[in-house]
């Protein structure tokens, strides 16, 4: 039997973006969820994101200011959340929450 990590990690993590509707339409509807939910950095300025994938909601958090800090069992996501930082203030953390 595949654990959840190797089904994870060899065929989910294969199409997580894809079933998402594709990276830039799940980063803006966070992002307008943030902006509806007046989400701003107060002062630590830090989020954590748990199951953070492929950036859909760390992304946008850097983007409103936060510090981001994302966890992630994949490290296929984590990567392609690195990809696509563009130098934001995101670390990434390869581990089961």
């Amino acid at each position: 039997m595949v654990s959840v990590e190797e089904h994870y990690e060899h065929l989910l993590s294969d199409v997580y973006t894809w079933l998402m509707g594709g990276f830039a339409a799940a980063r803006e509807k966070n992002l307008e969820f943030f902006h509806t939910k007046s989400i701003k950095p107060s002062s630590s300025k830090i989020a954590v994101d748990l199951g953070a994938g492929s950036g859909f909601q760390s992304i946008p958090l850097a983007e409103l200011g936060f510090s981001v800090l994302s966890v992630d069992l994949s490290q296929k996501l984590l990567s392609e959340l690195n990809t696509n930082t563009k130098q934001l203030p995101i670390t990434t953390v390869n581990d089961d929450i």
